[in-house]
């Protein structure tokens, strides 16, 4: 498996409901969260490092250890958020089971629910009184990584040479 995968979706608003006297404004705001444990139990392909989850906000980032002094100093990978747009950016490449190899190889890695994005809506009045209220998506971010695997195809065939030996008389053997 390879790095330098990267993948952007688009999230679709919230639908609300908001009233006001005086009229109103509104606006919505999106932020990353963790859910549950940060291990991810996936690892780097060189030195099969434990990745970890880090962050919240815009960035959550798969960390890991690069050198064994227990500090997650190097980065596998990143989830972004900027406006309504969230991206999974791959930098390392990920180890990946190979067995069993062809039919039926499993080359997909997942982090499925353990980020998810949060709506925030603020709704401001005319005299300016806010309210605000934020909401967790219905399932979690579904983030995979899918392994490929490399093609072969020989299109043609080793050949050969006539091999020939002349014998010479007297010579032994």
């Amino acid at each position: 498996s390879g790095a330098g995968g990267e993948q952007v979706l688009t999230i679709t608003a919230p639908t609300f409901t908001a009233t006001a006297v005086d009229g109103y404004t509104s606006s919505v705001s999106y932020a990353l969260a963790l859910v549950g444990p940060t291990a991810t139990g996936l690892e780097t392909t060189a030195g099969n490092h434990a990745i970890t989850l880090v962050g919240s906000g815009a960035l959550i980032s798969g960390m890991y250890d690069s050198n064994g002094d227990g500090t997650l100093d190097a980065t596998a990978f990143t989830v972004t958020l900027s406006g309504n747009q969230v991206t999974l950016t791959s930098l390392e490449a990920l180890e990946h089971s190979n067995a069993p190899q062809g039919a039926g190889e499993d080359n997909t890695l997942d982090l499925n629910g353990l980020v998810n994005v949060v709506a925030t809506v603020t709704v401001t009045d005319g005299d300016n009184d806010q309210v605000v209220a934020s909401q967790a998506t219905a399932s979690p971010l579904s983030l995979t990584f899918d392994d490929t695997d490399p093609t072969l195809v020989i299109d043609t065939a080793p050949t050969l040479g006539a091999l020939e030996v002349v014998e010479a008389s007297g010579a032994g053997g």
